[in-house]
């Protein structure tokens, strides 16, 4: 590096390996800010990424005409490292709370107070990593008896991450549109659980996989279709039992010989 560079390092890596970074940089004269993106192939082509930014912000400056050929949103969040931090945080959390909310949906209303107000803060911002908070929202109102929020959530939702290849929230929210459907417009419902099928195997979403084949194999069961329920339901079963889900490998077993009996 020649005194007076600026490096950004776009890398979702540990706070501590970005400050080594900037002490080795500092030595020559250069700089170091953290930038970790938000978006996928598609906003990459698209040029609109969303940055996170940790470092002196004249550094960001001297490099944010750069940053906004690859995306319009910059972020300044604070000193350096703290970008970083706040991705990995980002990451883990949504993890934990796909895994969280799946068993604590029955929680909708409460639900609802927490995560309707995140969503104009994360939207207008472009984090959408951030929108898997949306698709959660859609589902806890259809758990909260508000099929026609839930519907235009999550509708709202797809407009917006579909351009973004955001496939496993994608097939989340067409299983949550497919169980709506289910009540009040049973000749898509099909087209749904089928888009949403598609979508978590192609991106081994395991869990969610679970919850549409449970899903959709008990309204094949209301509409008559036995063998193909039977078979989802336990497509459904094997999966939530491999997984150790708490709850719907009992409820699934009933329910297949239930079926059995008929």
């Amino acid at each position: 590096l020649r005194p007076g560079t600026t490096w950004v390092e776009m890398s979702t890596v540990s706070p501590s390996a970005t400050r080594r970074l900037a002490d080795a940089a500092a030595a020559r004269g250069a700089a170091v800010i953290d930038a970790p993106v938000s978006g996928s192939t598609i906003t990459i082509e698209q040029g609109q990424l969303s940055f996170m930014v940790g470092g002196d912000p004249a550094a960001l400056e001297r490099v944010r005409p750069y940053l906004l050929a690859i995306g319009p949103t910059i972020t300044h969040v604070g000193p350096l490292g703290l970008a970083a931090s706040m991705k990995i945080a980002t990451n883990l959390g949504i993890a934990v709370q796909m895994l969280a909310f799946s068993e604590a949906v029955l929680l909708a209303d409460r639900a609802i107070q927490i995560l309707r107000p995140l969503v104009p803060g994360y939207r207008g911002g472009r984090f959408r990593m951030c929108e898997v908070f949306t698709a959660f929202l859609g589902e806890a109102y259809w758990r909260a008896g508000q099929p026609s929020l839930a519907t235009e959530t999550l509708q709202e939702l797809l407009e917006v991450i579909e351009p973004c290849g955001m496939r496993g929230w994608m097939g989340l929210a067409h299983r949550v549109l497919g169980e709506i459907s289910s009540t009040d417009g049973p000749a898509v419902a099909p087209q749904h659980f089928e888009r949403s099928l598609a979508l978590l195997t192609e991106t081994n979403a395991q869990p969610e996989l679970a919850l549409t084949c449970a899903s959709y194999g008990r309204f094949l069961r209301r509409q008559g279709h036995m063998e193909e329920a039977r078979e989802y339901l336990e497509r459904a079963l094997e999966i939530s039992a491999r997984l150790g889900t708490l709850t719907e490998p009992d409820r699934l077993r009933h329910e297949l010989a239930e079926l059995h009996m008929k």
